[in-house]
């Protein structure tokens, strides 16, 4: 990634700064980005790294806000498993991903992801392919089945599970427009 002028003076000033002032400077700029949203102990410390903070000013300035309770690894694994699976509906295999994506791994993501049974992600890919299926009405069978199980495929799902989930989507779907179901025409194998 380029760097700006500004951003390379930026880091070496943070790079020079006596041991106070950069715990400072470094506090100071860890507490703006949690204002803005809740960051993991791994992007904080990374981002105080791009700002040119020494590794021992980041790693003391990380301790510390996780001391006073506004870095918690705990907690945001758990918000982010929660709405990463809420709102795009991914499986547990692409969350776990996104956990150690964001530096959160071990005991910690898989608390987070104890939130989610297999029956809940299976419900989720049931879904997200009858939601799919109904966009594509009109197509013929190969191409309605390809759409959804790349969808499904994307968000993580077991080719398995895709494959049974795209299938009954495409039947429950033509069912309810008044469509013939498709095991009627003899498609469904």
């Amino acid at each position: 990634m380029p760097v700006s002028e500004r951003g390379q003076r930026l880091r070496e000033r943070n790079n020079s700064l006596p041991h106070d002032e950069a715990l400072e400077g470094a506090r100071e700029y860890a507490l703006r980005l949690l204002d803005q949203r809740a960051y993991p102990c791994a992007q904080i410390e990374q981002k105080l790294r791009v700002r040119g903070y020494q590794p021992e000013v980041c790693a003391e300035v990380v301790e510390r806000l996780s001391n006073v309770g506004l870095l918690d690894d705990a907690a945001y694994a758990q918000m982010l498993v929660r709405t990463q699976y809420a709102m795009k509906g991914l499986s547990l295999r692409c969350l776990r991903m996104e956990l150690s994506k964001r530096g959160i791994s071990g005991e910690i993501a898989e608390t987070a992801l104890a939130q989610i049974d297999q029956e809940m992600e299976a419900e989720a890919a049931r879904n997200l392919a009858l939601k799919k299926a109904k966009t594509t009405v009109g197509l013929d069978y190969q191409k309605r089945l390809r759409r959804i199980i790349s969808l499904l495929s994307r968000k993580g799902y077991p080719p398995g599970l895709a494959m049974d989930c795209a299938r009954s989507a495409i039947t429950r779907c033509d069912e309810t427009n008044g469509d013939e179901p498709i095991s009627a025409l003899g498609l469904d194998r």
